[in-house]
């Protein structure tokens, strides 16, 4: 399953656990494995017929001050969310995971919602502005719900500052064309960012910040 650079960089590992709604006779749901970050299906924990089932996803992440953020993205944008898209499985068939599927580095499966987004301020990296399509972990698929905690919240039409990575295909392949964001920001009409725990900031505070942040870390 595909998962923020927070996961592979950050202070721990998501556990996944399918549960309820795995119904259909004979189903059963679901458990976590011993192993962290990944997803164990029962003998019989396909989703139903009706394709109804749930993945929920605890994500024990570091926390979110622009001191540890800077150090798992170097790609980071101002943005305005212009449209929400129709939730998809990130699986090699397109499809929900089945009793075969054994979650690992080559066959990753979960759900994501894309946005379509026009990026006004590219604060670090060499993105350019305009238009583009990221991604979020988690979303719905007919009645298969991925629920992510915490999860990023985006509200079409919300301006933000977006902490993006690439995106992991269901072959475990970066997709820096795909971004996923991670981390979310709300940007208010003046510029002025809403951190949880740095407090207001201006957009020219951040990008100082930021950048003082990368050349500090270089050798």
């Amino acid at each position: 399953m595909s998962g923020p650079l927070l996961r592979i960089l950050g202070a721990g590992l998501a556990m996944l656990v399918v549960a309820g709604c795995y119904a259909g006779p004979g189903g059963s749901t679901g458990t976590a494995s011993a192993d962290p970050g990944t997803t164990t299906f029962g003998p019989t924990g396909t989703p139903s017929d009706s394709g109804c089932g749930g993945i929920n996803e605890s994500i024990d992440a570091m926390d979110p001050t622009l001191e540890n953020l800077k150090i798992v993205s170097k790609d980071v944008v101002v943005a305005t969310i212009d449209r929400k898209g129709s939730a998809f499985w990130n699986s090699a068939t397109g499809l929900p995971p089945t009793v075969d599927d054994k979650p690992g580095p080559s066959n990753l499966f979960g759900i994501l919602t894309p946005y379509d987004v026009t990026v006004e301020n590219a604060v670090t990296g060499a993105r350019g502005l305009g238009n583009l399509t990221i991604v979020i972990e988690g979303g719905e698929v007919d009645c298969f719900i991925h629920s992510v905690s915490p999860a990023v919240q985006l509200q079409v039409k919300g301006t933000y500052l977006l902490f993006l990575s690439p995106s992991i295909s269901p072959s475990g392949t970066a997709r820096a064309d795909l971004p996923l964001a991670f981390e979310a920001f709300p940007v208010q009409a003046d510029g002025t960012v809403l951190t949880p725990l740095d407090g207001a900031q201006s957009i020219a505070a951040v990008t100082s910040a930021l950048a003082q942040d990368s050349q500090s870390s270089k050798p």
